[in-house]
């Protein structure tokens, strides 16, 4: 997360940008040449794929959105949609306003690619994920990196959310296939439902159920 520091009102002026809530900040497959910096409200990051749209990311406050334009001289294509999920503020920068962002922000150059590098391996870890052949290993990998990826400490372990929509995005698994394969695991409490999503309570028995699980999926 970045903090926005020493930021005064001919500066908001240049850059600031309001988003009501369902606005679209720009589509999948726009071109795009500017980097967003969440001030308030929610961002929802979607991917558009064959006629369905699929939420793959929330950005908060103090949260950076479309990098690459920091990084390259020339427009890109946007690869997801962004729409404020509730009243939003921004600010929007294209390659030109550098040095005000980083007058900004301390060390911009720095944290930056660290950013870029932190996404660059979630998507290896996306791709390792769907190498395996069988569903029941996906699966597997899946509900492990959901956890990793945005669980939270909570009374039980770490909570998570996923749903079928998640698991189709993440291992690829359709939407039958994946309820199946929570619900095996629910029953024999590998896995176990809490208030605000799931908690893997056998990290190993989940590894070695992935066998099992392919051989009901196959029957």
């Amino acid at each position: 997360m970045f903090a926005i520091n020493k930021l005064n009102e001919e500066q908001i002026k240049k850059c600031a940008r309001i988003f009501s809530r369902e606005e679209y900040l720009f589509h999948q497959g726009d071109l795009g040449n500017t980097m967003f910096i969440i001030v308030g409200g929610q961002v929802e990051l979607i991917e558009e794929r064959e006629g369905k749209s699929t939420a793959v990311g929330l950005f908060s406050p103090g949260e950076i959105l479309g990098e690459k334009a920091f990084l390259t001289d020339t427009p890109y294509r946007r690869t997801y949609s962004a729409k404020a999920k509730i009243d939003t503020s921004v600010l929007e920068f294209d390659r030109k306003n550098l040095k005000l962002v980083e007058s900004l922000i301390p060390d911009f150059a720095t944290r930056i690619l660290q950013v870029a590098a932190q996404r660059l391996d979630r998507a290896n870890r996306i791709i390792s994920i769907l190498r395996p052949f069988d569903a029941a290993e996906r699966f597997v990998l899946s509900v492990l990196f959901l956890r990793d990826d945005s669980g939270a400490q909570g009374a039980e372990g770490v909570e998570f959310t996923m749903t079928a929509e998640e698991l189709y995005q993440v291992g690829n698994l359709d939407a039958e296939t994946a309820e199946f394969c929570i619900s095996a695991v629910l029953k024999m409490n590998i896995l176990k439902k809490t208030k605000k999503g799931f908690v893997v309570a056998d990290e190993n028995a989940l590894r070695q159920y992935s066998a099992e699980l392919k051989d009901r999926i196959a029957a």
